[in-house]
């Protein structure tokens, strides 16, 4: 028997990255987002799912849209013109969410099994001139500060300060905006600081929560395996722990 995760996820007009913190029975997209989000007869006013390649171009590979109900067919999302319902949704990656302008504050339901095993996903690496960008997803269901998510010990790069040092951010939902100016990797004290400078302000608990798409930049050349560790003892049948 599997222990689930229930988790309302608000979604703002306009973007919304998004992580997904469990373990869907199904990985299919009309499973992960449903169809009741805002829908439309085109692209341009429906909801719009996107994933990004990993690299220096941070471009979309793949955006799918929610196409209303017709005559002949229920809402379904889709690739162009065609049924994308059964497209499978990769758990390592984080989507941006675009709600339509002028729509209300929207909840999409996630319901997932609660991982019990650590992933492991490759970071692209980069340079100071060219950083490369990582949409990912941490895939766990409780918040979690950067210190607790195995990032220096899985390759990371900090530095002695800001901008000798990858970088993590998150998205601002409400005011449509990176949030802060991101955060960094002290080596000389081994602690996670705002990149506002080199003595920007400590990092403490729960800075991420479980439905936060996160962004990894990295301005160092190698390429690096992020291993996601389950950070609680797997709970039995009984729920115990």
């Amino acid at each position: 028997e599997e222990v689930y995760v229930l988790k309302a996820i608000n979604l703002q007009p306009g973007y919304n990255w998004v992580s997904f913190p469990g373990i869907p029975d199904t990985c299919t997209a009309a499973r992960v987002f449903g169809h009741d989000l805002p829908s439309g007869n085109m692209d341009v006013d429906a909801t719009k799912v996107s994933w990004f390649n990993r690299g220096s171009s941070a471009v979309a590979t793949q955006t799918i849209w929610l196409a209303s109900a017709t005559a002949t067919n229920p809402a379904r999302w889709q690739i162009s013109n065609q049924n994308a319902d059964n497209i499978r949704v990769p758990l390592d990656q984080g989507v941006v969410i675009e709600i339509p302008g002028g729509q209300a504050v929207q909840t999409m339901l996630f319901i997932g099994r609660v991982p019990t095993a650590s992933m492991v996903q490759e970071i692209k690496g980069g340079t100071r001139t060219s950083a490369a960008y990582n949409l990912v997803s941490f895939n766990m269901p409780r918040n979690v500060s950067p210190s607790q998510m195995g990032l220096v010990e899985s390759g990371f790069r900090g530095g002695n300060k800001p901008s000798l040092s990858d970088k993590i951010f998150k998205y601002d939902r409400v005011n449509k905006q990176i949030y802060g100016a991101g955060l960094w990797y002290k080596t000389t004290d081994m602690t996670w600081r705002e990149a506002t400078g080199v003595n920007g302000a400590i990092i403490g608990y729960n800075y991420f929560t479980p439905d936060d798409g996160i962004l990894i930049v990295s301005i160092n050349t190698n390429n690096w395996a992020w291993t996601n560790r389950v950070l609680y003892t797997p709970p039995t049948r009984y729920m115990n722990p």
